[in-house]
């Protein structure tokens, strides 16, 4: 079971111990062991806790594992910048070294890797525009 194993490395793995993490989530450390034990499969993770372990270990590995599995991407959301022209212009870039990637690809030209790379860079440039849109409507736009 693929979940219980992530669930295991993100509790393991995590800089605050089991018994921290524990307390964080308002468990007991010894359901949060269980929970956590992919050879254990009667326990398990209480679903509204997820999210709280995940901010707490900063490992968003479950997340990812969720969205593929549902067919699903999932891109965190970069910092906030200043609106300015030259952003744009990196925005633009971004959309052209993209579209090239595609057509390099389609013609076995650049590796899959290389590809993706290229689509994750735009849509993660993408998901910031969208969240400065989102926050500050039309604003001005620094020149």
């Amino acid at each position: 079971m693929e979940i219980k194993k992530l669930l295991y490395k993100t509790i393991h793995r995590a800089k605050l111990s089991v018994d921290e993490l524990a307390d964080l989530l308002g468990i007991s450390s010894s359901t949060l062991y269980r929970c956590g034990n992919p050879n254990d499969e009667n326990a398990r993770f209480p679903l509204e806790r997820v999210i709280p372990l995940m901010e707490a270990t900063k490992d968003y590995s479950i997340l990812h594992h969720l969205a593929r599995r549902t067919g699903h991407v999932v891109f965190k959301i970069p910092r906030a910048a200043a609106r300015t022209q030259e952003k744009l212009h990196e925005f633009q870039l971004a959309f052209t070294t993209c579209f090239s990637a595609l057509l390099a690809f389609y013609k076995d030209e650049i590796s899959k890797e290389d590809t993706i790379a290229k689509i994750d860079a735009l849509i993660s440039a993408a998901a910031a525009h969208r969240r400065d849109v989102e926050k500050a409507g039309q604003g001005k736009l620094e020149l």
